[in-house]
């Protein structure tokens, strides 16, 4: 069984949905393509984690999702953060 940690989030940060069309747009893959691996994903994974099985996934160039102690994690990759992050801002000034 997952174990949510206590953590303090400050009030004034908004939790959003993934963005299935920014992804899309960042990775270059149709949005139908990054939603079917987002979702299958996470199939996969909850399997995995029903068995008792505490597997680590690593994508390739993004990171590493792993469940430690009954805590699930995401650890992004520089190289992926930064690259994502050029992106939104190239994406971002088209916009304008």
């Amino acid at each position: 069984e997952l174990v949510i940690p206590t953590v303090n989030i400050p009030g004034d940060v908004k939790i959003k949905p993934l963005n299935y069309r920014w992804l899309s747009q960042a990775t270059s893959l149709p949005r139908h393509v990054v939603q079917g691996c987002v979702q299958e994903t996470i199939l996969l994974y909850s399997f995995q984690l029903r068995k008792g099985q505490h597997l680590a996934f690593a994508f390739k160039d993004i990171g590493v999702l792993s469940c430690k102690d009954g805590v699930l994690c995401m650890r992004f990759y520089y190289e992926c953060v930064v690259g994502l992050e050029s992106k939104a801002s190239q994406i971002a000034l088209l916009h304008t």
